[in-house]
């Protein structure tokens, strides 16, 4: 899941996609869309937001600590 699929003024997130594994020589791990085609929004309960806010604050203090070294290939769209 990456940031852009959460609304926190809505408390809900989008599933969108999923990761799937592939062998290295296919890229390794990519973004498809969820089984049977069929995306779907979830509410979950209030804490659980708020451990995404906290998480997304977390990232950004990395980031802001990494500087220049910080891997923007996953920078902070990524929620893991």
């Amino acid at each position: 899941m990456t940031w852009g699929a959460v609304d926190f003024t809505r408390g809900q997130f989008a599933v969108d996609r999923q990761l799937q594994k592939r062998p290295e020589r296919d890229g390794g791990f990519v973004f498809v869309p969820p089984k049977g085609d069929k995306p779907r929004t979830i509410r979950p309960a209030r804490l659980v937001m708020d451990m995404l806010r906290t998480r997304k604050q977390e990232q950004l203090q990395d980031r802001f600590r990494a500087g220049s070294a910080w891997d923007a290939s996953g920078g902070t769209t990524r929620i893991y």
